[in-house]
């Protein structure tokens, strides 16, 4: 009998939980006002994390903002991050006219799936993510070949031959993205170490502080990181212990300009707007974009101001590591 109430009592938690869900969704919509009268462009993007994080939510917000200004859309931007609302919050853009919804975030893959198949009139973009339809595209987020140059970097910076690497969430493209690092890594020097961790998450700060003092308690003298807002720590932890961090998915420089000596760029702002002017074309059919070194829609970008800092001989060994070609 205790625990049939246990389960009582969880039930009615998460039946109120899930009606609190829906209704902050629906208080957010209910903001957001349709264009009632058909002509304008109305286009929405879906993030997991803050677009305040100075990488990955941040360029999807530059994106949406270029969408805006290029082609004269009216955006909407919100942030989701419990999985169980994906698909409601997509579906919410698609009854309310939107012409194309951005899901910012391989998490999104099957909710933009089943969404789609629903709502032919709206084209969903899925970014890192790995299928198309008739209105499903998706962003291919491939940066092993900028990562493998960012690993060049850091073999050619560390002393102690031991480079920390934090992952948000152990999910496939970023796994793929630190191996071509560490591969990079060791080209440059075969005796290095890389020690990977992951935070479990994209948004906690204080986690991936943590864990990225932790590995440098271990040995490590420079830091990569690919994850989102959670990277913000590593970069503090980085900055406090003053040695060298690269960042991730945006130029984040600004972000600790003594401690980012460059950054793994995707260039989502221009992903954004090709796929939205292809979406509004007529007998638009879903594809992939693939976003690799040969695309030019990623890449390795130095930190111009603090590269400049460094010796002539470093920065030339730095600059010959950032530009070679991966196998």
């Amino acid at each position: 009998m205790a625990v049939r109430s246990g389960r009582m009592r969880g039930m009615v938690h998460r039946t109120i939980s899930t009606w609190f869900a829906t209704l902050v969704v629906a208080s957010v919509f209910g903001a957001c006002s349709r264009d009632d009268d058909g002509q304008r462009l109305l286009v929405a993007l879906v993030t997991p994390g803050p677009v305040s994080d100075g990488g990955w939510n941040s360029a999807a917000a530059d994106g949406l903002k270029r969408v805006e200004t290029e082609l004269g859309a009216k955006v909407h931007q919100v942030r989701e991050s419990s999985a169980l609302q994906f698909e409601s919050t997509l579906e919410q853009f698609a009854t309310r006219g939107y012409r194309v919804v951005f899901a910012h975030g391989y998490e999104f893959n099957e909710s933009a799936k089943r969404v789609a198949s629903r709502h032919p009139e709206t084209v969903f973009v899925v970014t890192s993510g790995n299928s198309a339809t008739t209105n499903l595209a998706s962003i291919d987020v491939a940066i092993e070949g900028a990562s493998w140059q960012a690993g060049r970097v850091a073999a050619t910076l560390t002393k102690t031959g031991t480079i920390g690497v934090v992952g948000g969430q152990d999910i496939p493209p970023v796994k793929s993205a630190f191996a071509a690092f560490e591969v990079g890594a060791k080209s440059i020097r075969p005796d290095a170490t890389v020690i990977t961790t992951y935070v479990g998450n994209w948004d906690d700060v204080t986690n991936a502080h943590g864990q990225a003092v932790a590995l440098l308690d271990r040995g490590a003298d420079v830091l990569f990181h690919d994850a989102d807002a959670a990277g913000i720590g590593v970069l503090h932890a980085a900055a406090e212990r003053g040695v060298l961090a690269i960042g991730c998915n945006r130029d984040q420089s600004a972000v600790k300009p003594d401690t980012v000596i460059g950054s793994v760029v995707i260039d989502i702002p221009e992903c954004f707007v090709r796929l939205t002017k292809a979406a509004i074309e007529p007998g638009f059919q879903g594809r992939v974009l693939r976003t690799d070194l040969a695309s030019g829609l990623t890449f390795f970008k130095f930190n111009d101001a603090l590269m400049a800092r460094q010796d002539e001989a470093l920065r030339a060994a730095l600059t010959a590591a950032a530009t070679a070609t991966p196998p």
